[in-house]
């Protein structure tokens, strides 16, 4: 495989730590500075624009603002995901090339990936968005008016930074008053989707979001990663990037919206595979008199659960049951079921966060749940007996 020519660079050494007072200027500077937390923005002079774009460039190309912050998502996130915090040291790999974005009015936006993990199973990005939303006061024109819609009561703008909850303070006095009001927010931000370097669409993703200091944090956990990504040296993932302009106007009686969105260059992210351990369990247990056999491919991130019965399960007339796992570790820890779908009649899957640590035994039980006319369902257990193979062999 060729060698890429970042390999040989530590671009995390390349720059120093930057002092607090320093970063902040920076940030005001990509952000177009606000004054006095007031809605009212000052347009940034394009000398001001080119010199906060050169400062950028200056100090924080190739590894990224997010580097050069040294904010890692992983370690953001730890508190309320331990599992995160376990594998934090695992999660450094080469930068990804930036997304940078200047808009006349947002100011400088940078999009960049510089923790990830994949352990041959699962695949877990740490993103970053530095000044990723930006709202301004906004008169429209009068075609701008007539192209506007209605904005529906379960529409209703929410607030997300301090200028957003300024601004609908103001709303709420204009329609107290019945006066004109009109603002514009513009936020980048990341396509549900992300594709393989193939083309293959990468799935469902969760995780984790916070802002915080002019910078929205996330990590995108793709928890039921396409079996053909399995087991790589490495994965390339690309992720869409989008700027959506979002545009209120209240006119004295009605509150309406227009909306404009367009593509930026996608971000490019190369994870190598890390070393991980694996752990495999089977077992067996009966579901409504129906035998079944388990069988629990285990990682220190997540576990996959995968439960065949002998004939389809029986169930009454008009009944439609859920399913769901109530699984422990060793430690008598919950482990938190994240996805589950039926295959086909006869088999159920399962995809299980972990905890950070590979589990050495699991205990627990299957659970179907009956939907009550009350609206309190019924649930019925069924002990799953598991037992670790003696081998872990590889995730096929």
């Amino acid at each position: 495989m060729t060698k890429r020519a970042t390999d040989d660079l530590n671009l995390r050494a390349a720059f120093p730590e930057m002092p607090r007072d320093c970063r902040d200027a920076l940030l005001r500077a990509a952000r177009s500075v606000k004054e006095d937390k007031k809605l009212t923005m000052k347009r940034m002079p394009v000398r001001v624009a080119v010199i906060a774009v050169l400062i950028l460039a200056l100090t924080m190309t190739a590894a990224a603002a997010a580097v050069a912050l040294g904010l890692n998502p992983f370690e953001l996130f730890s508190d309320r995901r331990p599992e995160y915090g376990e594998i934090a040291d695992q999660t450094a790999i080469d930068p990804a090339l930036p997304v940078t974005w200047t808009d006349e009015r947002a100011g400088t936006t940078v999009v960049n990936c510089a923790y990830a993990y994949y352990d041959g199973s699962s695949l877990l990005l740490g993103c970053t968005i530095l000044n990723d939303t930006y709202v301004e006061e906004w008169t429209p024109t009068d075609a701008e008016k007539n192209a506007m819609q209605p904005l529906g009561a379960n529409l209703w703008p929410v607030e997300e930074t301090e200028l957003e909850a300024d601004v609908l303070l103001r709303l709420q006095q204009a329609m107290e008053q019945g006066d004109p009001l009109g603002w514009a927010k513009y936020q980048v931000y990341f396509s549900d989707h992300s594709y393989a370097a193939d083309g293959t669409d990468l799935g469902r993703s969760g995780g984790e979001e916070q802002r915080l200091d002019g910078t929205l944090a996330t990590i995108r956990d793709y928890w039921e990663l396409p079996r053909n990504l399995w087991e790589q040296s490495e994965i390339t993932v690309r992720i869409p990037v989008r700027q959506t302009v979002q545009r209120y106007y209240f006119d004295g009686q009605a509150l309406y919206t227009l909306m404009d969105r367009r593509e930026l260059e996608p971000l490019t992210v190369t994870v190598p595979r890390t070393e991980a351990d694996l752990r495999r369990c089977t077992g067996e247990t009966e579901i409504r008199g129906v035998q079944a056999r388990v069988s629990v491919m285990a990682t220190a991130v997540r576990l996959f659960v995968t439960v065949k019965l002998a004939d389809e399960m029986p169930r009454a007339e008009n009944e439609q049951p859920w399913c769901d796992l109530n699984l422990y570790d060793e430690n008598g820890d919950m482990l938190i079921t994240n996805s589950c779908h039926w295959r086909d009649d006869t088999c159920v899957f399962f995809t299980v966060d972990g905890t950070g640590h590979l589990p050495e035994e699991l205990t627990g039980s299957f659970v179907v749940g009956v939907p009550s006319p009350t609206g309190e369902d019924q649930t019925e257990e069924y002990p799953l007996h598991l037992r670790p193979m003696k081998e872990s062999g590889s995730f096929r």
